[in-house]
């Protein structure tokens, strides 16, 4: 959540830690009525709970196909057949992010390290 900015950064603590939290608290309710034999309030428990689910799956909508979390925001776009060097070696220091750009494509790159070691 730390990347999501403005009304994404909403929908996601709503969805994640008011709705989902009330959803759950309100089947567990009603599993507890159910085993006490109380059928009216068991059916409202429910209902109330597949409410906030659907509210729930209607914000994570939201989120994907309209703020495009979590979604390849690349598509669409053309991109080089061969190799293209945006930045120098010597420019990218070890797990530095640093922002290159190639044809008004930006583009983000980290350098990590990768230990030399055999997996057998």
């Amino acid at each position: 959540m730390k990347d999501l900015h403005g009304n994404t950064r909403l929908y996601g603590r709503i969805r994640s830690r008011r709705i989902q939290g009330s959803e759950t608290a309100l089947f567990a309710v009603s599993l507890i009525s159910r085993r006490r034999k109380s059928r009216s309030a068991t059916r409202i428990l429910r209902a109330l709970g597949y409410g906030l689910m659907t509210t729930a799956a209607n914000l994570g909508g939201e989120m994907i196909y309209t703020h495009r979390v979590g979604v390849d925001r690349t598509s669409g776009q053309t991109f080089p057949a061969d190799f293209v060097s945006v930045l120098a070696e010597s420019e990218l220091a070890e797990s530095q992010p640093k922002r290159a750009e190639h044809d008004g494509v930006p583009i983000l790159l980290v350098r990590r390290g990768i230990p030399n070691l055999c997996s057998r």
